[in-house]
């Protein structure tokens, strides 16, 4: 049985949403559509939006087995970090260690992650993501309030 996915891109003017079909085997591109976020309007932004969303998942009963999410980029900040190893454990016990330094917030606040972008013999090469938790929640909190499930 084939799962709907859909995809959003909420930006600063507008949200872009994705639909595709997603069986063991395949995907299946449905459809695409860009919403504009209204300008003439004294509302915030995050108003905005939830309104957007609102219309789309509640008024159009778009429905999702999976909804994926951007969240802005200037939300998000990206560090590559040279390891000498490759081990997934050690990876993930040293980054909280490698990022303290490089951004302006206590490690209890922000939420890390990484991909690696290649291995070598003598390491890897990773990319370590990070956000404020508050930020992911705020934008959570938005799309629940949009009628996202």
């Amino acid at each position: 049985m084939a799962q709907t996915i859909v995809g959003l891109d909420i930006g600063a003017s507008s949200i872009k949403m994705t639909r595709l079909e997603a069986t063991p085997f395949r995907f299946e591109f449905v459809d695409f559509s860009e919403h504009s976020l209204p300008t003439q309007v004294d509302l915030p932004w995050e108003q905005l939006v939830i309104n957007v969303l609102q219309v789309l998942f509640t008024d159009r009963e778009t429905t999702a087995d999976k909804v994926i999410s951007s969240i802005p980029g200037r939300y998000v900040s990206s560090r590559i970090i040279e390891l000498p190893f490759s081990d997934k454990k050690k990876i993930e016990q040293t980054l909280p260690f490698e990022m303290e330094g490089l951004i302006p917030l206590p490690l209890e606040e922000v939420l890390l992650d990484y991909e690696i972008l290649s291995k070598a013999p003598e390491g890897v090469t990773i990319m370590a993501l990070c956000t404020e938790k508050k930020l992911l929640e705020d934008h959570l909190h938005m799309l629940q309030e949009g009628g996202v499930e």
